[in-house]
């Protein structure tokens, strides 16, 4: 005779169906539920954040969107290759690739920027160059590398910088929301095999 053994997680409900020799296994595995529902989390997070960080890096470093998005870059304008030379697209010093990273609060993780980052300030290898990208500018930029991003994704007010998006196709070009949750589905698995 097999009797339930019911958990509630938020608005997650499990029930599990076990006989009277596994009702103690099957209580230990409910009762450690938000444990591995916490590391599969982490573990998918995780993976599928370090996949957008190498995604969205290589778009940067190359000067083109992600592949198989459905998304192109209008080229720079001919008063932007003649201020600041040729270079890649969304690339000019380096900086806003390199502080791209997996981000963590404590109620959740995303990849981008940290907050409040000024832009212009670090070279292709990160290193500082000592206010020489941002004196290149007239005036030189106040913006945050935030303030920057959204300009690059959705094009300036007044329609002089296009819009180059990244960060949604990259998002797609990984398979989206289907992908992670895939991914997420697997790690519970692993994380539940543990308890079995």
């Amino acid at each position: 005779m097999s009797n339930s053994i019911n958990k509630t997680l938020g608005d997650l409900h499990i029930r599990l169906y076990a006989n009277k020799s596994q009702q103690a296994k099957a209580q230990r595995l409910l009762d450690s539920m938000p444990n591995i529902y916490k590391k599969a989390f982490t573990r998918a997070s995780q993976e599928f954040g370090e996949r957008l960080v190498r995604l969205t890096k290589k778009c940067l470093a190359i000067g083109q969107p992600p592949p198989n998005s459905g998304v192109s870059w209008k080229p720079h304008s001919p008063s932007t290759i003649h201020n600041l030379g040729a270079h890649p697209l969304l690339h000019y010093t380096g900086t806003y690739m390199n502080s791209i990273g997996i981000q963590r609060s404590p109620t959740r993780t995303w990849v981008g920027l940290s907050y409040n980052r000024q832009g212009g300030s670090r070279n292709a290898r990160g290193r500082a160059t000592a206010g020489s990208a941002r004196a290149t500018q007239k005036p030189p930029s106040k913006l945050t590398l935030n303030q920057i991003a959204i300009i690059n994704e959705f094009g300036s007010k007044d329609g002089k910088i296009p819009p180059r998006p990244l960060w949604q196709p990259a998002w797609k070009s990984l398979g989206g929301n289907s992908a992670y949750q895939k991914l997420l589905r697997d790690c519970l698995r692993k994380e539940l095999q543990k308890y079995l």
